[in-house]
């Protein structure tokens, strides 16, 4: 599941952010915009307490604003504490309800609760702006719940429109992989299988217990048994 956190360099978002505001009021909400930027940045490297001070910061500028409730939303969802974090999520769609990345982001905690259909509305929501820079991501978060919830046919069409938007997100190809075997259609989950398979290759990663074993699976219903062996000599050197 993807949370939608990818920053620009975000002391330099700060400084073009104020620069580029022309009036007293528009500055400061750069300004504060910027410290939320800065506070994701600071949680994608794990640093909660730094991330903390950002938002109080950027709180003290502008108590009411969508997006410091969607840095607090993040943050506390980050920590564990769901309720709090859904409190400030509803509170960031209250003032900006087709803001795409909170519908995505929102959509993550909702999916990891459970609520399924409650996710599937935010990943649409955030998926149908085509504006979003991300969209790929909501696809790709959809299809998850998807597969999680049994849907394999929605998370097949979901993972490919996904892939559509960002062919060089390789994941997606093992995604894939288990949508089709779930559908007992073992050629083409073969097919995406390898397809993610020689990409980790190239990458110089290592292939998860899950992969290999679905790598077996799908190896011995085509009769590649080569590769079936392949697989279980890379499963046995598994720590």
């Amino acid at each position: 599941m993807l949370f939608q956190l990818t920053r620009l360099c975000v002391l330099g978002l700060l400084c073009l952010l104020i620069a580029c505001a022309t009036t007293a009021r528009e500055r400061t909400r750069a300004s504060a915009d910027a410290h939320v930027e800065l506070a994701f940045s600071y949680m994608d490297s794990g640093d909660m307490a730094a991330a903390k001070e950002q938002l109080q910061k950027s709180r003290r500028i502008a108590p009411r604003n969508p997006n410091l409730d969607h840095g607090y939303a993040v943050y506390h969802q980050r920590l564990g504490q769901f309720d709090r974090a859904e409190a400030y999520f509803v509170s960031a769609l209250e003032q900006t309800p087709n803001d795409a990345s909170i519908n995505n982001n929102y959509g993550v905690l909702l999916s990891g609760l459970g609520r399924y259909d409650e996710a599937y509305l935010k990943f649409r929501a955030a998926y149908s702006n085509k504006n979003y820079p991300y969209r790929y991501s909501a696809y790709e978060n959809y299809g998850d719940v998807a597969r999680l919830n049994g849907e394999d046919d929605k998370a097949l069409e979901a993972y490919q429109q996904a892939l559509l938007l960002n062919p060089d997100w390789f994941v997606l190809h093992i995604k894939v992989a288990h949508s089709h075997f779930n559908r007992a259609d073992f050629i083409p989950a073969y097919e995406h299988l390898t397809t993610y398979m020689e990409k980790v290759h190239a990458l110089n990663l290592s292939p998860s217990r899950e992969d290999l074993e679905l790598g077996i699976a799908l190896a011995s219903a085509v009769k590649d048994y080569e590769m079936v062996d392949n697989y279980q000599e890379l499963l046995q050197q598994l720590p």
